[in-house]
């Protein structure tokens, strides 16, 4: 936006009054201004007839006008007499007059409310009078029908002056121009010809991303109206300036009309750059990447689009098979970095064949630990087709691969329900990890179970802490709190593990058990810090729910020495008195 003083005004429209600037055609741009305080509406009526424009001003939205005799509106909303927003609601009934919000309400509700019932933009006081007169010009040429050539030259040599100023008043305009579709486009490309080459991939790079959002913001948007890619857009692609080409593939991203035009610039531009772009503009392409799936696999061994391409392959699903062989070689290498292995492991549970399953069960606990949880987690998501796989890994010798397979089936949560024989066997597995990871996994696949039930009471009573824990865990997760389930959680609580007094502690509140409170209000008194903290956190979930604690945790809170516990008991007060419960 312009600082006053700076020696760079926006000079809209000048000359003759009424006529376009560029083309001298005639056009509409008479305004009508609806706005109460006598300072303001003097300036902004001032600011707007030196720019050009036939001004009419109103002090209130009861006098009477006919819409067909303004090119646009703009209106303040707190206005005496009828409010601003039902004269939009009461005017959009009728008329399709552009109408340009100026308020000094800057709350979302109203900006919503305002664009909801038909305004075209939304300015908040205060703005600078450059901004102004872009907007005003903007909404009032972007409602001219695709068919008037002059507005269309003079919208597009609105977005040159814009952008020779500042990039937001050149995507106000721009706006406006994408709305008008290849008309303006067109115009574009000759009035941008005028332009030396940066200016020309400022304009590209920054015009397709601009939108107003429901707020009344200008923002980036990553797409444009098919109609850009006709030819005038698709002309810049074949601009001298390779930086422009670049631009203009960047721009052409994700609409099939581009596909053949970036396919040859993807093949055949000399400049490295423009390649570049092409094909990471071909890989946003979805359903429409597959008439280049050739060129997109090619591209896998191009450092700098790789990520790009792989994302675009994933979007294919199947039909990406034949890149199986090189994103099972990426995820395989050591030298990778960790997010582009992961990055790979999705794509190849996106492609979801039976040899993409079953090469990242062979990369599953034969890679670096990161890759391989990736691995088991893509696994995990691909559904019915992999829990047989998985179900086999769970009978293999290796305890590392047979603990990711049961963390893959706990990721699989509802769906992983045919494979509950195979994780109830894995949670009397002679590795602790395994039973861990198999016990976690009950609460998805053994909802419901009462075999799933007895497993975990059976590996309650195991003689390792970590396989206690989880059971205790899974106890809470599985069970409605029966009579033995709850006897397994009393004991749980005088276990010599803290963590699994901890474990028990949650398993209580989760069960809704009408010992819970008692439970917790004990656990402040434990000798390990780990075990209060657990059971002031639980005590905050219930909120007023726990008002018989109070005097223990105000108790507990005054021989508290361990800082981080004695915060644990002051936001579990707190969660009491204030009646809202903290997670």
């Amino acid at each position: 936006m312009t600082e006053p003083g700076d020696g760079r005004a926006l000079v809209l429209f000048t000359g003759a009054p009424g006529r376009c600037p560029v083309c001298s055609e005639r056009m509409a741009d008479r305004i009508l201004l609806i706005e109460d305080d006598a300072q303001l509406g003097a300036q902004v009526a001032a600011t707007l007839r030196e720019a050009g424009f036939e001004v009419d001003w109103h002090r209130d939205a009861d006098q009477r006008f006919d819409p067909r005799e303004y090119s646009l509106l703009v209106l303040d909303l707190m206005l005496p007499g009828t409010y601003g927003l039902d004269l939009l609601k009461e005017l959009r009934a009728a008329s399709e007059l552009p109408v340009l919000v100026l308020s000094a309400r800057n709350e979302t509700a109203d900006k919503v409310r305002a664009l909801k019932l038909g305004a075209d933009d939304y300015v908040t006081k205060p703005f600078w009078p450059d901004e102004l007169l872009a907007r005003s010009a903007a909404t009032a040429l972007g409602r001219i029908g695709p068919d008037a050539a002059a507005a269309a030259d003079a919208l597009a040599m609105l977005v040159v002056k814009g952008f020779e100023v500042s990039e937001d008043l050149g995507a106000i305009a721009g706006v406006a121009l994408f709305r008008m579709g290849d008309p303006a486009l067109t115009a574009l490309g000759r009035a941008c010809s005028r332009l030396d080459a940066d200016a020309r991939v400022r304009i590209l790079d920054a015009l397709p991303q601009c939108e107003l959002d429901s707020h009344g913001r200008f923002v980036w948007h990553p797409s444009m109206p098919e109609s850009a890619t006709l030819p005038g857009l698709l002309a810049w692609l074949r601009d001298p300036d390779a930086r422009v080409r670049a631009a203009a593939a960047r721009t052409c991203a994700g609409h099939a009309a581009a596909i053949a035009a970036l396919a040859g610039a993807a093949r055949e531009d000399p400049d490295a750059g423009v390649r570049q772009a092409s094909t990471r503009a071909l890989a946003s392409m979805g359903d429409g990447a597959v008439t280049v799936l050739d060129l997109l696999v090619r591209a896998l061994d191009e450092g700098d689009v790789r990520h790009h391409v792989v994302a675009g392959l994933a979007s294919l699903g199947a039909r990406s098979a034949p890149a199986i062989p090189r994103l099972r070689a990426f995820v395989a290498d050591a030298k990778e970095e960790g997010w582009f292995r992961s990055v790979a492991a999705e794509a190849l549970g996106r492609i979801g064949t039976p040899e993409a399953i079953a090469q990242l069960a062979e990369l599953m606990g034969r890679t670096d630990r990161r890759t391989s949880m990736a691995c088991a987690r893509v696994l995990g998501g691909v559904g019915a087709s992999a829990l047989p796989v998985l179900e086999g890994i769970l009978r293999t010798a290796d305890p590392e691969r047979r603990s990711l397979a049961a963390y893959a089936l706990g990721t699989a949560g509802r769906a992983a329900a045919p494979s509950l024989p195979a994780l109830i066997a894995a949670t009397g597995d002679e590795v602790a990890d395994v039973r861990s990871s198999a016990l976690d996994a009950l609460e998805g696949a053994g909802a419901g179970s009462s075999d799933a039930v007895r497993a975990a009471l059976s590996a309650a009573a195991r003689s390792d802490a970590p396989t206690r824990e989880a059971a205790i865990r899974a106890l809470g997760r599985l069970d409605l709190g029966t009579p033995e389930v709850l006897d397994a959680l009393a004991k749980a609580l005088r276990d010599a593990s803290p963590e699994v007094r901890c474990a028990a502690g949650a398993a209580l509140v989760r069960l809704r058990a009408a010992n819970a409170i008692e439970a917790l209000v004990a656990s402040l008194e434990d000798p390990d810090a780990s075990v209060r903290r657990a059971a002031a956190f639980e005590i905050a979930k219930l909120g007023p729910r726990a008002t018989g604690a109070v005097a223990a945790l105000e108790r507990a809170l005054e021989r508290e020495r361990d800082a981080n516990t004695a915060r644990g008991l002051s936001r579990a007060l707190a969660a009491i008195r204030d009646g809202a419960p903290r997670d």
